[in-house]
């Protein structure tokens, strides 16, 4: 633990420092005199006096059973802290002054309330609760609100003038207020975020996650305009040549067409048994190439939504793909770092390599070629780097 002497800003100074608790801390805070802090560990909670020459750790006693402490928040004259048991202890002094059942399952945020009035907790059971003189003025059962929650699990909790402001597990903001709550803003909360894509004629871009969340942003005015929840994990996007629709490939290897405003699902398509890793419309709209984790390209009808043929020739998932200018070929490559050439009209591999020396691309995303020379660092692995936008 180190403590710090933040009286000049531009330049602080290390106060005192020692070894810290034998355990993983979770939360600290200073005590309402500033003389002490409260630090919650994996299974205690410890009160640390320090000075200019030394810190000393000393157990909070009362705490009762040995539990995790998510949070810890100053109160007024006093410190309280929730634990994973549901409960809120109340330490005055450096005592446990009192403990007060709260949430049935885990407690993990805290805030004071407004102008330091009561204190708001949140926890695991999707419930945010405020508490003036220690007793439950309000309760807001997050799931019985009315509105479209991915995990109402809170997570943060931040007062304003007339409520509570919450966090979620989910990736969402709530306003909640008097008997109503609204939802500011939705984002991606689980797993990995692999697919974003610009609309043409717009200054928004959509992204799609392995969470199912399909989003539209507002590209000058940072915010969501649009989100949906997809039955699907996204893996892979790409956005019509009109910017009407967007297509969404999934780890279980379906394709989407979604409208760009709505971002309702229109139609869908199974390409593969495996995840689809790349997509890729050509200039005119026609074509939609579609690169999946079963080593193969398939050619898709963008208007029908049907594979019209598929071309085989890679040995390893397909990383990325682009259409040459006028249409006719398509260059790709994959995790075995191969770099193939085909030709749309014959629906075959042009093994000669040289005959594309001066052809002109529609975009380049293949991190191998001339004009992405030097992005690999010295002794790195091919795959470090799949794609170039």
């Amino acid at each position: 633990i180190a403590i710090y002497d933040l009286t000049n800003l531009a330049s602080p100074k290390l106060l005192t420092h020692r070894k810290g608790i034998r355990e993983v801390p979770f939360a600290m805070t200073f005590s309402p005199d500033s003389k002490s802090i409260y630090v919650a560990g994996q299974r205690d909670l410890y009160s640390v006096a320090f000075n200019a020459t030394g810190v000393s750790f000393k157990k909070v006693s009362g705490v009762g059973k040995k539990q995790v402490v998510m949070t810890l928040e100053r109160v007024g004259n006093e410190v309280v802290c929730g634990g994973d048991d549901g409960r809120l202890l109340v330490i005055l002094g450096g005592l446990v002054a009192r403990t007060l059942d709260a949430h049935s399952a885990s407690v993990a945020a805290l805030a004071p309330g407004p102008n330091s009035t009561g204190c708001f907790s949140g926890g695991a059971d999707c419930s945010v609760i405020f508490w003036v003189g220690w007793e439950k003025k309000k309760v807001w059962t997050l799931g019985s609100l009315g509105l479209s929650l991915n995990n109402a699990r809170v997570r943060a909790l931040a007062a304003t003038e007339n409520g509570v402001v919450a966090g979620t597990r989910g990736g969402q903001i709530l306003e909640l207020s008097g008997e109503a709550g609204r939802l500011v803003l939705s984002a991606h909360y689980d797993r990995e975020l692999w697919a974003v894509t610009g609309l043409p004629k717009s200054e928004d871009f959509v992204s799609v996650g392995e969470d199912g969340f399909l989003a539209r942003w507002n590209g000058t005015k940072p915010g969501l305009r649009a989100g949906s929840k997809l039955k699907f994990a996204g893996t892979a996007i790409e956005a019509s040549s009109d910017g009407r629709k967007v297509f969404v490939g999934t780890e279980s290897g379906f394709v989407l067409r979604v409208n760009a405003e709505s971002l309702e699902v229109e139609a869908k398509l199974r390409v593969s048994q495996k995840r689809v890793s790349v997509l890729r419309n050509s200039a005119d709209g026609r074509w939609l190439a579609v690169g999946a984790h079963d080593a193969k390209i398939y050619m898709v009808d963008s208007a029908a939504l049907t594979v019209t043929f598929a071309l085989r020739g890679h040995h390893s998932a397909i990383t990325a793909l682009d259409f040459s200018e006028d249409g006719e070929f398509l260059q790709s490559t994959c995790t075995g770092c191969e770099i193939l050439y085909w030709s749309l009209r014959d629906r075959k591999q042009e093994t000669k390599s040289s005959q594309f020396r001066d052809s002109k691309w529609q975009t380049w995303t293949l991190p191998f070629g001339w004009p992405v020379q030097g992005i690999f660092p010295p002794c790195s692995d091919a795959n470090n780097r799949r794609i170039v936008l």
